[in-house]
């Protein structure tokens, strides 16, 4: 069975700390950290893989959220071996390599762009469930349980359509976590910002 992680509740306890932080009359300075940390924990609770762990009698202490569910052959060396973790980690880089070498902007905002067409924000306003961190966690523990390890084998390279299907879980994904967070920050900080169509620039 795919379980709820065990170290997520130290990132909910973060992410409601901080969330408190930025409300507060915290300095400026101290208010910047808290925003970088949420924007990571925040981003990390949408990845399926960082709120479940599988339990099996191999791994009965659960698989560390897919890291220790290789995809590589048995007796590959560490520093080669792949996992499952990682893959939907890095599945935009995966599925849509940066083949040209482009600067990490140009590269990613074009991406960034198409989530945004294919998941705009009116689309998603319904389910953003906003300042509801428990749910946007729990959503990824249903995904983890019935997406992540279905159709993947253990010691085996992941598929062209499992690479496919991760990849459009996780455009949702990514839009939702960055609808979610500008609706956090603009709310936390009593200012209702437009609702970016484009990346900078191109709007």
């Amino acid at each position: 069975p795919v379980t709820d992680a065990k170290p997520s509740g130290l990132a909910m306890d973060k992410i409601a700390e901080f969330d408190k932080l930025i409300r507060s009359g915290a300095s400026d300075a101290d208010k910047a950290v808290a925003i970088a940390w949420l924007e990571h924990l925040i981003g990390d609770i949408h990845q399926p893989l960082h709120a479940s762990s599988r339990v099996t009698d191999s791994n009965a202490d659960g698989d560390q959220g897919g890291n220790l569910f290789l995809l590589t052959p048995k007796g590959t060396p560490r520093n080669q071996q792949e996992n499952l973790h990682h893959l939907w980690d890095a599945i935009v880089l995966i599925y849509q390599p940066n083949t040209k070498d482009l600067p990490e902007a140009d590269y990613l905002y074009p991406i960034g762009d198409d989530i945004m067409k294919l998941y705009p924000y009116d689309k998603l306003k319904g389910d953003l469930a906003d300042g509801k961190f428990d749910v946007w966690k729990d959503e990824s523990y249903k995904i983890a349980s019935t997406e992540a390890y279905t159709g993947i084998e253990w010691f085996k390279p992941a598929s062209d359509a499992y690479k496919k299907r991760a990849f459009e879980i996780a455009q949702r994904r990514i839009a939702l976590a960055g609808y979610r967070m500008a609706d956090e920050f603009n709310d936390a900080f009593s200012a209702r910002a437009p609702i970016v169509t484009g990346a900078p620039g191109q709007q």
